[in-house]
């Protein structure tokens, strides 16, 4: 690690945008005919002047305009030999400039227009690849010597509607990334339309107005706004207004990452900008064109590398090999760089790009990152990969850092900077992973979206630190705990080598005596393990534990009791007592001062001793003998399972809440003998239990004709009308009838008395049966 390295803070653009607050501007909109007010949103330091530039945003289109905004004048060299430099050896997105040409029929077009294409790749790429006629037209310094190194015609001038491009007219006109830098939009679409064919194809892109207010991602907000460079950032409407204000017939944008894609035309052809450049005709343009240039030169040094790349995604290690070896030469010879010792690479922090680029090649991050790729994949190296990945960090940092200098940016050598810094914590856990996890940590934190290789960094210091300590160790496991959370869950499916995440916790939460949390994740292990039916790892896992995971369990539900009584807390007690109830009396695992904690409940706030009992009669002599407090416990629950009075309070109490299985319970509990002289109200209870529960309407007929001796009006109401009622679903219709027949006369004669609430069910019982017995 070098503490000493300066870093891009994650607000770095803030240094070059300011958000403002929502205010009227007296302009009228580049894109469409409002003329305003427009309403202030962003402001942009401008680096070819000294007043920042406001943007303001039109109510009727969306598009953006620049208020007071001076082109700057492109023919100028100044600093542009270092910007191409940078747009030569990284910056510049080859396959995203040659992909206009596949969105349309290339069989039906022989020559190709190139409108403010810069250093000419679109052009070089269409005569190479397709054969046709080639021609460009832009003023500016990176055009003019795109044509002498490329040997192309860019004519350097501004063409106007007047004066189209030479040549023409042509089948194709490309003007990639150009409208947004004019003040006239609508007469530059004119001007393309002038240097088409009749039946020519308009291609145009452009940022887009809601990538430019864009407040969560700033990098891609500046990178829309271009400081200094746009006049205007145009929405979907805005760019559709001006093309047809433009005279063309046909048009069609379309919004994809990156900004907006326009076709335009007299007539409707053909588009999709959906496609891409097939990855083996860039190659073969990169190769044709790295032995076409200069040797050694910033050109060939970037074609190397993108060529370079395209061999290390598809795994080709000596290509890739051969052409790092070719970069090395370039390198040591004009940078003193030794790229294959990415150990001994000190960079010189600098936030000045000229002095960067006079310094280093802007794609030394992506050397040394596929190097580290090389080492880790192709040479199972892991301390050789670790100093590229984190040279590659360190090289991508100081190149953003410049860049941003400028107000700049750029998304490759971003997603560098941070691959490399995963990779690095990758590789590390095998090496120090204490070090690697504070590295995971902060990338973790620092990354919106997490990759595969987030993933498999995580499962690589999981799977080394499953049995270690330490802050940053912690963390990283609650990072995984957290993070295969949904899988434990069941919300869903573990991805691919999740199962060394599950089983990672699993362990360490074995290892530190935690053997509930451990069974979890092992249960989730072996699920993911049988879903995708790649190991029995997990399976074998839960079973060595199973024992353990249930004596924890026990253990943790006890201790809650306890201290849940203690401390008044009869939910909390509740719920343990409830787990414990669940495993029943008869579990083995039980020990002595589990049954005291359940029995003491049982005994005190939950007024259960038929429960007690179940959970201390287990017991063997020789157990009994070891603890008094048990016998102790075990007599004052046969005492009170002994007193009629409260055997029979709690019948009652319970019949009104229908706790039925509690009841049942406390018959089995107590001695049969108690329910031989049994009063009224326990009578009504029991009948009720008979009734609703034990399913013996007889025996409850029984029971309530008992309950209608009771001194209480309303038990011995109710007791009268449940007799007829149960001698009804006894299947004994003629004495229920009369049963009910006498409720009915009663209730005549004394219409509010104790049978009033009973009113409705009376008379439907003396319906029903009145049928019933008249059908027999």
């Amino acid at each position: 690690m070098h503490e000493a390295d300066e870093t891009i803070l994650p607000d770095a653009q803030a240094d070059w945008l300011v958000w403002l607050d929502p205010n009227d501007a007296d302009e009228s909109c580049l894109a469409c005919d409002h003329t305003g007010p427009l309403t202030t949103r962003v402001s942009v330091r401008n680096p070819f002047g000294d007043t920042p530039i406001t943007y303001a945003q039109c109510p009727q289109c969306g598009s953006l305009t620049g208020l007071d905004f001076t082109a700057p004048e492109y023919r100028d060299e100044g600093d542009g030999a270092f910007a191409l430099k940078f747009a030569k050896e990284q910056g510049a997105g080859i396959t995203a400039m040659i992909a206009p040409l596949y969105w349309v029929d290339r069989s039906e077009v022989g020559n190709f227009l190139d409108v403010g294409g810069g250093y000419g790749f679109a052009l070089d790429a269409a005569r190479r690849l397709f054969g046709w006629q080639v021609h460009g037209a832009d003023p500016s310094y990176f055009a003019r010597v795109g044509a002498r190194e490329f040997g192309l015609t860019i004519e350097d001038r501004y063409v106007s509607e007047a004066s189209p491009a030479e040549g023409g007219p042509y089948d194709l006109v490309l003007a990639s990334e150009v409208i947004e830098h004019v003040d006239d939009p609508v007469d530059f679409a004119r001007v393309l339309r002038a240097c088409a064919s009749v039946d020519g194809r308009i291609i145009l892109t452009t940022p887009c107005a809601e990538d430019a207010l864009n407040r969560e991602d700033e990098a891609r907000a500046l990178m829309a706004l271009a400081p200094g460079s746009h006049a205007g950032v145009f929405s979907e409407v805005g760019l559709e207004t001006i093309l047809k204000a433009a005279g063309f017939k046909f048009v069609a944008i379309i919004r994809r990452e990156g900004g907006l894609v326009a076709a335009a035309g007299a007539t409707e052809f053909g588009f999709d900008p959906g496609l891409d450049v097939p990855a083996t005709d860039f190659e073969t343009y990169l190769a044709a064109s790295i032995d076409a240039v200069e040797p050694g030169s910033d050109l060939q040094i970037g074609l190397q590398m993108r060529l370079c790349r395209q061999h290390a995604n598809a795994a080709r290690w000596d290509l890739v090999r051969s052409l790092l070896g070719q970069l090395n030469e370039h390198f040591g010879a004009r940078y003193g760089i030794d790229l294959l010792s990415p150990e001994a690479f000190e960079p010189q922090p600098t936030k000045d790009f000229v002095a960067f680029a006079k310094r280093y090649p802007f794609c030394l991050g992506p050397a040394f990152f596929v190097l580290g790729l090389v080492r880790l994949i192709d040479e199972a190296d892991r301390p050789a990969a670790r100093h590229a990945f984190e040279a590659a960090y360190r090289a991508s940092n100081q190149a953003r850092t410049a860049l941003i200098g400028i107000g700049a940016d750029d998304i490759d050598l971003a997603v560098h900077e941070r691959r490399a810094r995963i990779l690095q914590a990758q590789v590390l856990a095998w090496i120090d992973v204490d070090e690697a996890a504070t590295l995971f940590v902060e990338e973790w934190a620092l990354s919106e979206t997490k990759s595969d290789e987030h993933i498999e960094a995580l499962v690589q210091i999981c799977d080394v630190a499953s049995r270690k300590q330490g802050a940053s160790i912690h963390q990283v496991f609650d990072i995984a705990e957290t993070w295969v959370q949904p899988v434990v869950l069941g919300q869903r499916n573990g991805a691919r080598r999740e199962d060394v995440i599950l089983l990672t916790l699993a362990q360490r939460y074995a290892w530190l005596g935690e053997p509930v949390r451990a069974h979890r994740f092992a249960l989730a292990a072996r699920d993911h393990a049988r879903r995708s039916e790649t190991s029995a790892t997990a399976t074998d896992l839960l079973e060595d534990m199973g024992s353990a995971v249930e004596l924890a369990g026990i253990e943790r539900d006890r201790q809650i009791l306890v201290d849940a009584m203690d401390a008044g807390q009869p939910d909390d007690a509740g719920a343990a007592a409830h787990r414990m109830f669940q495993r029943g009396p008869h579990d083995e695992n039980l020990r002595l001062e589990d049954r005291r904690a359940v029995a003491s409940w049982c005994l005190g706030p939950a007024d259960k001793p038929e429960q007690a009992v179940e959970f201390l009669t287990p017991l063997s002599p020789d157990d009994r003998a070891l603890d008094r407090a048990l016998e102790q416990l075990l007599a004052m629950a046969r005492g009170r399972l002994s007193d009629p009075n409260y055997v029979f309070a709690r019948m009652g109490t319970m019949a009104s809440v229908g706790d039925w299985d509690g009841f049942a319970g406390l018959l089995g509990a107590i001695d049969p003998s108690l329910l031989e002289a049994i009063p009224a109200e326990a009578a009504f209870a029991l009948a009720m239990y008979q009734l609703n529960a034990a399913g013996d309407p007889g025996a409850a007929a029984e029971l309530f004709a008992r309950a209608e001796t009771s001194r209480d009006e309303v038990i011995s109401g109710s007791a009268r009308v449940h007799h007829a009622l149960s001698l009804h679903r006894a299947g004994k219709k003629t004495q229920a009838l009369d049963a009910a027949a006498a409720l009915g006369e009663e209730l005549a004669q004394a219409p509010s008395g104790p049978l009033a609430s009973h009113n409705g069910t009376i008379k439907s019982l003396i319906e029903t049966l009145t049928d019933q017995v008249q059908d027999a």
